[in-house]
């Protein structure tokens, strides 16, 4: 969002409550900050909750904290994080008084019961509707072609729709060789390197589900779960894999049973494990040895030996 308000295609002011642990397991950092150097439109402002610095606020996302930040008048909130981000976010987004349009927040993972969310209409709960799904969008161009038929120059149309698909991706090409946001650090790069040279081709690793991942993207490396939000739209249920992901980073001590469960061979500690599953570095130093540390100290991998696996 703050990108394409940087780059013209969205067109409205952002202000960005960022939560972080410390100073270090911001993630983004470098490209927020030019971001905002570059956009009037554009503010970040940092929380962190296990650490005051100067130049950062100190707790949690609050009501107090928001009316701080918020400009004047009408204005919306998107929330973006993990689901015990929302339990604590919501109820103090509740204490504005804002209407319930002007509150929208992204789904993560699957939604086990949709008519428990936050304004689902309560006289729809327990009924059943009938949709039809399309399963991509050139099934749903064949099907248009199919019902012009008899239409003079449908021909044309279809060559003209084929070349604005075409152009359209074509500057989505380029737009990306002009960016100058960075998908992966250095860190990622020399973990990734470390990974594909002295670890076997069929090791498992555990961390979490972003996409943007070095072991499974970078190193072509088996890991428990990957991001589960195409598969879901397929039918395939994942939350119990990343709900088990979830509680080994919480309490890596108590549940090493995760790590036999799933084969797992190593463990990668960074900013996503750190950030959204309070991972404790302490812990898993005590229990499992190091084998790799990227020079920055960002990324670290762990080896699970016979008695812990």
């Amino acid at each position: 969002m703050a990108r394409a308000i940087r780059e013209g295609i969205e067109d409205f002011s952002l202000t960005s409550l960022f939560g972080s642990r410390t100073r270090e397991t911001v993630l983004f950092a470098d490209e927020f900050e030019k971001i905002t150097a570059a956009c009037p439109k554009v503010k970040v402002v940092h929380i962190l909750s296990d650490e005051e610095a100067e130049g950062y606020e100190h707790g949690f996302i609050t009501a107090e904290l928001i009316r701080k930040y918020a400009p004047e008048g009408e204005y919306s909130i998107f929330l973006c994080g993990p689901e015990a981000m929302y339990r604590f976010v919501i109820p103090e987004i509740e204490k504005l008084g804002l209407p319930r349009r002007l509150v929208r927040r992204e789904m993560l993972g699957v939604t086990k019961n949709v008519a428990a969310q936050p304004g689902y209409p309560a006289d729809c709960a327990g009924k059943v509707f009938r949709g039809i799904v399309r399963q991509g969008a050139a099934e749903y161009a064949v099907e248009i072609f199919d019902r012009l038929r008899g239409l003079r120059g449908r021909y044309v149309l279809a060559v003209m729709t084929a070349i604005a698909c075409l152009a359209t991706g074509t500057l989505s090409i380029a737009r990306e060789c002009v960016s100058d946001y960075q998908m992966y650090a250095a860190s990622d790069v020399e973990a990734a390197q470390y990974v594909e040279e002295n670890t076997g081709r069929d090791s498992t690793f555990i961390c979490w589900t972003q996409h943007i991942n070095p072991v499974s993207a970078l190193a072509g490396r088996r890991i428990v779960c990957g991001p589960g939000l195409w598969l879901t739209f397929h039918g395939y249920d994942l939350s119990t894999r990343e709900m088990d992901i979830s509680a080994f980073y919480a309490d890596s001590a108590g549940n090493e049973s995760v790590l036999q469960k799933y084969d797992v061979d190593y463990i990668l500690l960074g900013d996503y494990e750190r950030y959204e599953l309070h991972a404790s570095q302490a812990t898993l130093d005590a229990l499992y040895p190091l084998v790799f540390e990227s020079s920055d100290g960002r990324l670290r991998i762990y080896q699970v030996t016979e008695s812990h696996g």
